[in-house]
């Protein structure tokens, strides 16, 4: 898995998978069944799509902010 930073404004459109990909969005505090679901509902919709699978979370949490 790669992890990789991005900040706003987004600039780094090369790292895009030209073919697509599928994202994952939240707030991911902690792995728990829930987050696992939809973690896992990605991975399976990707696979389908034949295409990579992410994830995007915060930092900092957007709890912290609002």
């Amino acid at each position: 898995m790669d992890i990789r930073r991005i900040q706003y404004p987004f600039t780094e459109w090369d790292s895009v998978p030209p073919e697509g990909q599928v994202i994952a969005i939240g707030d991911f505090d902690g792995v728990h069944l829930g987050h696992r679901e939809v973690i896992s509902r990605a991975i399976e919709r990707a696979r389908l799509l034949g295409v990579p699978a992410a994830i995007m979370t915060f930092e900092p949490r957007p709890r912290d902010v609002l």
